[in-house]
């Protein structure tokens, strides 16, 4: 979906938001708090399979239990769920208004029923799903936690923000949860050195992540000449398809060594690609996620976005490049003004130089310089 039909769907809920929060607040005095299941989440998120994947990625890191966790999300993010390892989770379909409110009602006897101790909305100052999490909140007077830019002052004691720009926010707030041995296991691959995935991709949701086509295409060619036996994999969606043909135009006498994949591979069998692969060059994007998931030497190319926020610091097998710029991270939330001090050039990724990303490339894979 467009952002911008996105912020102005979005932008109608903020007078009902406004309007319900002094409702909510008044209710919440009100209602004595049932007992709960020990740290027991809820967790709201639709947009971005990325957060899901750091989700899931936390989970592992911190040893905590997946079963007391239950995520609300979109029904096309099923596979994904059970690819990493979510056995708990609610689906709306937003086809229909009353679909939505059925999926509503369903999470609300689900809160009942386990007893959810928190309610957690992940989805970054949205007045929709700030609705939805007053919505399934008021009666049991749980506690809820929610992310924004800007921190506000707390109106009941059993509301908490978290301010999206603080380091590890994510790894902060799951701590709350309850430690236990996992019993998900990733598949044991065997990697082919010569299997290079890259992803020239960002989505359209911030299109500014991507680093320029021109600079990939100077990147593969030297990586190409370093070693005959590469084979190049661009990945995608089948809507990314044809803007990853216009880079594998540009090697009309190689094709048989890049290869376009996008809208070929779906979400399980790019995972187990890069489970088996030996490099993974990206912009932020959701398949970075996926790449870390599968502990794949990964280099992650930054600009409006920082890794600081949304990426992964002290992780041997992630390569983060930036230029480090005064006036990055530009982007904060979905109404952020992306590009505003560069005048929309983007000179973050713009002036991030192929060579620096080769140069990277070679000491991750091994090859001699020439």
């Amino acid at each position: 979906m467009n952002p911008r039909l996105i912020i102005f769907i979005d932008s109608i809920f903020w007078l009902p938001k406004i309007l319900l929060e002094n409702i909510y607040y008044q209710v919440r005095s009100r209602i004595k708090v049932k007992k709960a299941n020990k740290n027991s989440l809820l967790i709201i998120k639709f947009l971005g399979l990325g957060n899901l994947v750091k989700l899931a990625i936390i989970c592992d890191e911190l040893n905590l239990d997946k079963n007391q966790i239950t995520v609300f999300t979109l029904n096309s993010h099923k596979v994904l769920l059970d690819l990493i390892g979510f056995e708990n989770y609610i689906l709306i379909n937003t086809r229909s208004l009353g679909s939505v409110f059925s999926s509503l009602y369903r999470v609300r006897k689900i809160i009942e029923r386990k007893r959810i101790s928190h309610i957690i909305d992940i989805e970054r100052s949205s007045n929709a799903v700030s609705i939805i999490r007053m919505f399934l909140a008021v009666r049991s007077n749980i506690k809820t936690i929610s992310v924004a830019s800007i921190l506000k002052n707390r109106k009941h004691k059993n509301d908490f923000v978290w301010r999206i720009n603080e380091v590890n926010y994510l790894q902060k707030i799951l701590s709350i949860a309850e430690k236990k041995p996992q019993l998900f296991k990733k598949k044991l691959t065997l990697r082919n050195p010569f299997k290079l995935l890259i992803n020239i991709n960002a989505s359209n949701y911030i299109a500014e992540r991507k680093y320029p086509i021109t600079s990939f295409y100077k990147l593969i060619k030297l990586l190409l000449e370093r070693d005959s036996n590469l084979e190049i994999y661009l990945t995608g969606s089948k809507s990314e398809h044809s803007y990853v043909s216009k880079l594998t135009k540009m090697f009309s006498n190689q094709n048989n060594r890049i290869k376009n994949v996008a809208g070929v591979w779906g979400i399980r069998k790019l995972m187990d690609e890069l489970g088996s692969c030996a490099l993974f060059i990206t912009n932020d994007s959701g398949p970075m996620h996926l790449s870390v998931l599968q502990k794949t030497e990964t280099i992650v190319l930054w600009g409006p976005t920082q890794v600081k926020n949304i990426g992964y610091l002290n992780k041997p097998y992630v390569h983060n490049l930036s230029l480090n710029l005064d006036c990055a991270p530009c982007f904060q939330n979905p109404k952020s003004n992306i590009g505003l001090i560069c005048k929309g050039e983007i000179s973050c990724l713009k002036n991030l130089s192929h060579i620096t990303v080769l140069n990277t490339a070679i000491k991750v894979l091994g090859l001699s310089r020439k």
